[in-house]
């Protein structure tokens, strides 16, 4: 039987970021941290600037961005608009927590005052698990149960295109998903997230088609955004066009034969199966507005997802994207709608992370789209400076993301990691068999190139000649990376260590985690699906037969992770403030959250050795205080495992358990080391009990035969 030693360190000198409150000065938690690997002894003083090797990586912790009217409705929001008139305004001030959990008199899926459960999400398509909304039902009542506590339900609405995101309507459910009735009984089991896009819809829509057929007669006319009235002079300049933010490489406009055999342009930002909509005019607004009460009403949504809602504002001479004053006063409006029922706003923008720091502080919540590549970064670097200063100043009021049914976004992540770096990162992503998703930019004549080894496409320029200026002819279209497209599970490696480690640190980041479903069964690449489907996407859109998924999830790794799902889900801390402490060596992290002194969870992780440890006080999955070691049972203890090697079949936890606590218990509130086995495990497990109520639990696993990597 192996045993495993550690021990307890306190780090002198610590330097430690408290993202939660507005303290002048903070104290190291007092309890010791146990770890599982051994720490250098040497240190690095970062305050000012971390390294990564010989290059350096200036911390940006100053935003520039233009001040926007505050949400008075949210008053622990309005630190934002005087630090733009108040230079003496520390920048660490302007950027603390903006969001704190209090889950005391409400319900089930303890959710915070904002809202929104503070437990792991699972973002999934309805048919990918199974074939329907019912087969998805059942599957995460047999297999995932308490480790998710809240699920985005990607479109499940009639569509022409876009996996779902060319909607038709908004008041009935895709039958061949199911019906309303199957996604409110699931709605009664996990708090509910649901799609809503602001921007577009499909021609398929009756609104459309109703205005195609009538032309200027149609109740309809001005719910499209018609390209010439843009334009001073009905089309724009190469100057004009250069300006506008695109996601295809053509100018983002459709031409639309209508009943009376006219043509008639119209802004298409998308592709042809999704038009844009102008929601600030008078039938734009009315079907907005009856979609989100749909939604609020039939689906028993708590978060509605606001898709694409940044380019709603169309405006010459503009990049036509995050438009204000409209685009604020639009979001303003519709946090009114949705007000009386509860539900609260989730902002989907792939940008400049400042954008979704002045996003959150107008009450709205955001995506941290930065995480997955500047976790990548980190494993590939061996360096955890970036992700220290991100975990320092990132939106609280955020959804944590590794993986999505889009990419990885090279926006996100700009001004927080070196950008020499990206290149080499690109190169290690693609190796390991994924994808680049472009974005595209008008390049002027005479215009130097973006991307030098970047192809320029013009046909789209001819094609849609009739509706732009002709110097526009002369220009083209330059393509670059956007997204890197694959599943996380394949982004590192396959390696259920580094998978794990991933996972925890995530769970660590300030917000709410959230897991993609192919993330949640450990999934590969599909390399098959990509080839069938055409988009580059579909390499992470993996569709799970029931039995293939209930085969997934009983894997060793998904099992660690469902574990590690419940801690995040269970443990008091996470209802706290978060501390980072920028110091120790550059591969090292270390994320302490704190609630009220009273429970505390301790993450310790080397990026390097990809070895870490989770460390916290002892806690009731039910909810009730525990005042020290010696009153635990076999439901008090929920320690997690701590790894430099990990073949783990997590499954076995709940047996181990009891026998944890009975030593926990008889170990009172002194220190403990021994061990406990089971034969059947085929493995062994080591407890250790510390001082102050820490708890530790390391285990090792020894299989017979060494599992295949299939297994993993």
């Amino acid at each position: 039987m192996q045993v495993l030693m550690r021990h307890s360190c306190q780090c002198p000198g610590s330097r430690l970021r408290t993202t939660g409150g507005s303290c002048s000065s903070i104290r190291a938690p007092a309890a010791p941290v146990h770890h599982g690997f051994r720490r250098p002894a040497r240190s690095c003083d970062i305050t000012a600037s971390a390294t990564n090797g010989s290059r350096t990586f200036n911390k940006r912790s100053e935003p520039d961005f233009p001040a926007f009217p505050v949400d008075e409705t949210f008053p622990d929001e309005a630190l934002a608009t005087n630090k733009y008139q108040d230079s003496s305004l520390d920048a660490n001030e302007a950027l603390k927590s903006i969001c704190a959990w209090d889950t005391e008199g409400l319900p089930k899926h303890h959710t915070s005052r904002r809202g929104v459960s503070n437990k792991v999400m699972l973002s999934t398509y309805a048919d990918c698990i199974g074939s329907n909304i019912a087969d998805l039902t059942g599957f995460l009542q047999a297999e995932v149960q308490d480790a998710i506590g809240s699920i985005h339900l990607l479109p499940i609405f009639p569509s022409t295109g876009d996996r779902g995101f060319a909607p038709v309507n908004y008041q009935e459910v895709d039958p061949q998903l199911g019906s309303w009735g199957d996604v409110q009984t699931l709605a009664g089991e996990y708090q509910m997230c649901l799609e809503y896009m602001v921007n577009h819809i499909s021609p398929g829509s009756p609104q459309f088609q109703d205005y195609k057929a009538h032309g200027d007669n149609s109740a309809y006319k001005d719910m499209f955004v018609r390209w010439k009235d843009v334009w001073a002079s009905g089309a724009p300049t190469a100057e004009e066009l250069a300006m506008v933010r695109t996601r295809k490489p053509a100018p983002p406009v459709l031409s639309v034969e209508m009943g009376d055999g006219s043509v008639v342009p119209l802004w298409c930002t998308f592709s042809t199966q999704q038009v844009d909509i102008d929601p600030f005019s008078e039938k734009g607004w009315e079907f907005t507005e009856a979609s989100l009460r749909s939604l609020c009403e039939r689906g028993g949504a708590r978060l509605i997802r606001l898709d694409a809602f940044g380019y709603v504002s169309k405006k010459a001479g503009t990049t036509c994207f995050m438009q204000g004053p409209e685009v604020w006063d639009l979001l303003a409006r519709i946090k009114e709608v949705v007000r009386p029922y509860g539900v609260q706003l989730l902002c989907e923008v792939h940008e400049d992370f400042l954008l979704n720091i002045e996003l959150a502080r107008h009450g709205l919540w955001v995506y941290d789209f930065a995480l997955p590549l500047l976790m990548l970064h980190a494993l590939k670097f061996k360096s955890a400076e970036p992700l220290r200063h991100w975990i320092s100043i990132c939106p609280r009021r955020q959804i944590t993301t590794l993986d999505t049914h889009d990419g990885m976004g090279v926006d996100d992540i700009t001004g927080l990691a070196p950008l020499v770096d990206i290149p080499e990162l690109e190169r290690s992503i693609l190796g390991r068999g994924g994808n680049i998703n472009y974005k595209h930019f008008f390049v002027k004549p005479g215009q130097a190139d973006v991307a030098p080894d970047h192809k320029r496409t013009t046909s789209s320029l001819h094609a849609a000649a009739d509706f732009l200026q002709p110097d526009c002819l002369e220009g083209s279209y330059q393509s670059v990376a956007h997204q890197y497209n694959q599943t996380y599970f394949s982004a590192v490696g396959e390696d259920p260590q580094q998978y794990l480690l991933a996972r925890a640190i995530q769970f660590f980041t300030p917000g709410v985690p959230m897991i993609y479903y192919v993330g949640l069964l450990a999934g590969s690449n599909d390399f098959e699906q990509l080839q069938n489907g055409g988009d580059c996407r579909d390499i992470n859109r993996h569709f799970y037969s029931l039995q293939e998924a209930r085969q997934a999830v009983r894997r060793p790794v998904v099992q660690a992770l469902l574990e590690l799902c419940r801690f995040r889900n269970e443990h008091p801390a996470f209802k706290g403030r978060v501390y980072v402490d920028d110091s120790g060596p550059a591969s090292l992290l270390k994320v302490t959250w704190d609630y009220k002194g009273l429970h505390k969870a301790v993450l310790v992780a080397d990026v390097a050795s990809h070895a870490f440890s989770i460390s916290h006080t002892p806690y009731s999955p039910d909810g009730l205080e525990l005042g020290g070691v010696s009153s635990l049972d076999a439901r008090g203890i929920f320690s997690v495992f701590s790894c430099d090697a990990l073949d783990l079949p997590s499954r076995k936890l709940k047996r181990t358990r009891a026998m944890v606590a009975a030593a926990a218990a008889a170990a009172g509130a002194g220190v403990a080391e021994g061990s406990v086995s089971e034969s059947d495990t085929e493995g062994s497990v080591s407890v250790g009990v510390g001082m102050n109520g820490m708890q530790q639990l390391d285990l090792s696993w020894a299989w017979k035969t060494a599992p295949a990597a299939a297994s993993r």
